[in-house]
């Protein structure tokens, strides 16, 4: 489904990511591991098309993304759940769903979608009229991964969906993300939350310093000395 070749790629003219390689297959769940700093969210924005490649090449679905517009991995089939949400804050939960339904593959499936997007997250049906601003963390990391799930995406990338949340609204989310993998949902997610990472997980990458120091099966990863020690401090 997706092929992650060496890409590098990085912030004005300073490379951050150095040559990683990846790949989710239809249906699997993978996670992205590392400290801060270690790369994992610039290598989704490359993924993404939000920042250039510098080498190598991404492919979905059998189709090369290298040099294509911003707007074309969510045509072709992206859900992108950034690192900090990205609301439209003035918006209201309903405008900011309905924002992400503007692929046009989406848009025949969108009373669908909304009713599948509500019955996920409930707390998002009585705050629908209300601006996207007074959500609490916990609601605003509900609206995005709905907003994202408005666009019909075959893969979904999520970048630290657990960050600056309470542990209870944490298992929330992952609930919710369990329930999409049951579903057939393919998922790569980046993330600190490393044992619920894991749990959710088939496959796990270990990034440090920009670049792939250990990858495999989550039980193997799981119980590798490098990543208990060397990386997460696990």
């Amino acid at each position: 489904m997706l092929e992650v070749s060496g890409i590098r790629t990085g912030y004005d003219g300073v490379e951050v990511v150095h040559g990683v390689d990846l790949s989710v297959s239809k249906g699997e769940t993978v996670c992205v591991l590392g400290a801060n700093g270690a790369g994992k969210s610039t290598m989704l924005r490359a993924i993404m098309r939000q920042l250039p490649l510098w080498g190598g090449s991404v492919q979905f679905l059998g189709r090369r993304l290298t040099g294509a517009k911003a707007f074309v991995p969510a045509h072709r089939g992206m859900g992108y759940v950034p690192e900090g949400r990205g609301m439209l804050a003035s918006l209201t939960v309903r405008e900011n769903l309905e924002m992400g339904a503007y692929p046009l593959r989406a848009q025949a499936s969108f009373t669908v979608n909304l009713e599948r997007v509500l019955s996920l997250f409930p707390a998002l049906v009585p705050r629908l009229e209300h601006a996207a601003g007074n959500l609490s963390g916990g609601q605003a990391q509900m609206l995005a991964i709905g907003r994202a799930l408005m666009g019909s995406p075959k893969l979904l990338l999520l970048d630290e969906p657990s960050l600056g949340l309470a542990p209870q609204i944490v298992g929330q989310v992952y609930a919710v993300l369990g329930q999409l993998k049951i579903a057939g949902q393919a998922i790569l997610l980046v993330e600190q939350a490393v044992g619920k990472a894991l749990a959710l997980s088939d496959r796990a990458y270990v990034l440090d310093r920009g670049r792939v120091v250990l990858s495999g099966p989550c039980k193997e990863v799981k119980n590798d000395k490098l990543l208990r020690d060397a990386y997460l401090g696990l």
